[in-house]
């Protein structure tokens, strides 16, 4: 992903980067432009990032803490989002107002099938309900059309599903996804169903039939007549 977001920016791009959790795209981007700018919903996560910036001598980057449909920030010429869209009931507005943020590219990184599906079979089994998956690349594609948006697609290479390098690492972290406490009956159930669909693979623990991960890029320019709402 750093590789293809170096065709986009440059030593005097201007980034608004959305939702970027720790600053796992921010901080390399701050090295490759003359600034970044981070919006980011979660207080604990920013003042992360301003750490790992601080201890990294990054001094070309902002950090807004706030929800990105309630901050008020400048303008960028690229503004990045990834891994965040899934989430956001109120798609329109948000995708709008990072259009109206844009000078001269939008780009959207998303998975092509919900990051949590993959985990459904063993959280039916766990808590013996459906799990309502998030949607994904498939469903935001819709969404932009609807918004007479029709950005370019670009692929990138599958990548393997492992979830854990052993056994009890995988547990600990179903535990605390699945909200399971130890000793109980849905941890007995969690242990049960991962003798059956948790699997070695050279690489690591995997879902059985999980099949390979694949992440697409979305982007466009903007179109000035739309402004944000």
């Amino acid at each position: 992903m750093l590789d293809r977001l170096d065709l986009e920016v440059g030593s005097n791009t201007s980034v608004l980067d959305v939702g970027d959790d720790e600053g796992r795209y921010a901080l390399p981007l701050a090295l490759r432009t003359r600034w970044v700018t981070v919006v980011e919903p979660s207080a604990a996560l920013g003042d992360l990032l301003f750490t790992e910036a601080k201890e990294a001598n990054i001094k070309n980057i902002s950090i807004v803490k706030g929800l990105w449909e309630e901050v008020e920030v400048d303008s960028a010429q690229v503004v990045l989002c990834a891994k965040v869209v899934c989430g956001v009931a109120a798609l329109a507005t948000f995708v709008l107002k990072l259009e109206s943020h844009a000078t001269d590219r939008v780009l959207i990184l998303a998975d092509m099938e919900s990051p949590q599906a993959i985990f459904s079979p063993l959280w039916e089994a766990v808590h013996e309900e459906e799990r309502i998956n998030l949607p994904a690349m498939p469903e935001l594609l819709s969404a932009l059309w609807e918004l007479d948006i029709y950005p370019d697609l670009e692929m990138f290479e599958p990548t393997a599903r492992e979830i854990a390098p052993n056994r009890e690492t995988a547990l600990g972290m179903l535990r605390q996804m699945f909200h399971v406490l130890t000793d109980t009956e849905k941890d007995r159930r969690l242990q049960a169903i991962m003798d059956e669909l948790v699997i070695p693979t050279p690489n690591g623990l995997a879902i059985k039939g999980a099949g390979v991960r694949r992440q697409g890029l979305v982007s466009w320019r903007p179109r000035k007549n739309k402004p944000a709402k």
